[in-house]
């Protein structure tokens, strides 16, 4: 009776399952995670895959749907996409420690077991470590790969993941190598201008973009970027020229607004500064670093200061905002002044 309890289950939950797909091929499904349970309860683990494959790829941040796929692929011993799904998890959210153990596990199970003369598996294996707890490793077995087949993609691919570690030199050298058998990806060339200007480097920043720019000139993205080099690089009135033209162009950035802004603080323009950072807020008034400037610039001294300093550069008999000026440097005491 127990057997027949359990094959009665086992027959309804795969009727459900075709009961499903008859609304549409299966390409049109997005998979049922509830389904999928049912169907893991009944110990029906292949179609319960099935049917996670399906639903993760309309729901790709769910994040029990994902752990429970990776369970159940580890369950049938298809490890190399437990550690995907596994992977998976963990960007959902770094914390889920049954995610993290599962990974590890099977990170040490395939090292072991590794063919490290196959170009194709050692390439799988560092592509697999190539996790900010495992950048050492990753890195290993990237340059193990390129020992036995140089390929310029594997070094743009070993590029990104410096980058990401944050190994700048490395990370140079590798897209560089990479950029002289595609001298025209302005997508890896601009990460080339990243790289140096985090090295500080701004000039050759500077060079990258300025030639991306040759290629791509109305990119807005690859301006601002530009604008920011020129800016670290003490080119501001180039930069400022760019960003002005930026912002004509277009009013759905307020990026502009911000560097600008930057721009005026450093060379002291506090009331050009302030203005700036209050138009960011009228286009987007949850702008936290914008908020947050205006509010210190609204609670001290200085905007005031700034604000009749202004004023008398263009009226210096102005004895209203002399005297306003004095008030201000009396209540603080700047007597010098």
């Amino acid at each position: 009776m127990r057997m027949f309890r359990r094959q009665l289950g086992l027959t309804a939950a795969l009727c459900m399952g075709l009961i499903v797909a008859t609304g549409g091929s299966a390409s049109e499904r997005r998979g049922s995670y509830e389904l999928a349970l049912e169907l893991l309860e009944q110990g029906v683990v292949f179609e319960a895959i099935h049917e996670l494959e399906l639903f993760v790829e309309g729901h790709p941040d769910h994040e029990m749907a994902r752990l429970q796929l990776a369970r159940s692929l580890h369950r049938v011993k298809r490890e190399r996409r437990t550690a995907e799904e596994a992977g998976h998890v963990l960007r959902i959210n770094p914390d889920n420690a049954e995610a993290r153990r599962l990974l590890t596990r099977i990170r040490i199970k395939l090292g072991r077991e590794l063919d490290r003369a196959d170009p194709v598996a050692v390439l799988d294996y560092a592509r697999l470590c190539s996790r900010p707890e495992t950048y050492d490793r990753a890195a290993d077995f990237y340059r193990l790969y390129l020992e036995l087949d140089d390929d310029p993609l594997v070094h743009m691919e070993f590029a990104k993941m410096l980058y990401w570690a944050e190994r700048y030199i490395d990370a140079k050298r590798h897209l560089e190598t990479y950029l002289l058998s595609k001298p025209d990806d302005m997508e890896m060339r601009c990460l080339l201008g990243r790289i140096c200007g985090a090295m500080a480097d701004f000039d050759e920043a500077v060079e990258q973009y300025r030639r991306c720019l040759s290629v791509r000139p109305d990119e807005i993205d690859i301006q601002l970027e530009l604008a920011r080099a020129l800016m670290w690089n003490g080119q501001e009135e180039e930069a400022q020229a760019l960003l002005n033209k930026i912002r004509e162009r277009s009013a759905e950035y307020d990026t502009p607004l911000l560097l600008l802004a930057s721009i005026a603080r450093v060379q002291g323009r506090i009331q050009e500064e302030y203005d700036l950072y209050r138009a960011v807020l009228e286009k987007r008034p949850e702008n936290e670093i914008a908020r947050a400037r205006v509010e210190a610039l609204e609670t001290g001294s200085m905007l005031a200061v700034a604000v009749c300093q202004n004023q008398l550069l263009e009226a210096p008999e102005d004895a209203v905002t002399r005297r306003r000026l004095v008030d201000i440097y009396l209540s603080e005491e700047r007597y010098g002044e």
